[in-house]
């Protein structure tokens, strides 16, 4: 299915997982050492991609799982895996110069036929959760709990705070609802 060599340890034990949102800088090619793909800037500039994102191949972000915060592998993603991928292929989103036109066409059929590697350092990621499992509500932690036991609420004070962020599309920010303090 897919290998994951690293060529440089990333920081801490922790790894992304499904649903957090990964900002990563790549160069992608296939075995014979020809490029087909990279982030903007020829790899320099980062991507923002969701792991478990369908529009992305899927050994691409199940390699970034195994990996920690700025470390840099090689991900070799076989092309069920890649761009052959069977029944989802018109949800891909293919590199510039592979379109469905007829001058793209061969191309496009070296890419759906052929295993890819992905030269991957994980800048970064948020940790995002789905609530609805539909695209639509998304819960991002920002501050965790403390490591003390949980307090119940009491008589004098019972408080609630929270903050309500609207994500428009995952090409555009995150936009900031008013902050409210509701006491009951």
């Amino acid at each position: 299915m897919l290998t994951c060599g690293c060529s440089k340890i990333g920081d801490g034990k922790r790894k992304p997982m499904l649903g957090h949102l990964c900002k990563i800088k790549y160069i992608a090619y296939f075995y014979d050492k020809t490029i087909f793909d990279t982030s903007p800037n020829s790899g320099e500039g980062t991507v923002e991609l969701y792991i478990g994102d369908i529009s992305w191949p899927e050994g691409l972000w199940k390699g970034l799982q195994h990996m920690r915060k700025n470390e840099r592998a090689k991900i070799r993603v076989q092309k069920m895996h890649a761009f052959g991928r069977i029944g989802e292929i018109d949800k891909l989103r293919f590199p510039r110069g592979f379109s469905t036109s007829e001058q793209d066409a061969e191309r496009r059929a070296k890419l759906v036929s052929k295993a890819v590697i992905y030269e991957v350092t994980l800048v970064d990621w948020i940790v995002r959760f789905d609530m609805e499992a539909n695209g639509l509500v998304w819960k991002q932690v920002i501050d965790k709990a403390s490591k003390k036991e949980y307090e119940l609420p009491n008589e004098e004070h019972d408080e609630f705070v929270y903050n309500m962020r609207v994500w428009q599309s995952p090409s555009e920010s995150l936009i900031d609802a008013p902050t409210s303090d509701v006491e009951e």
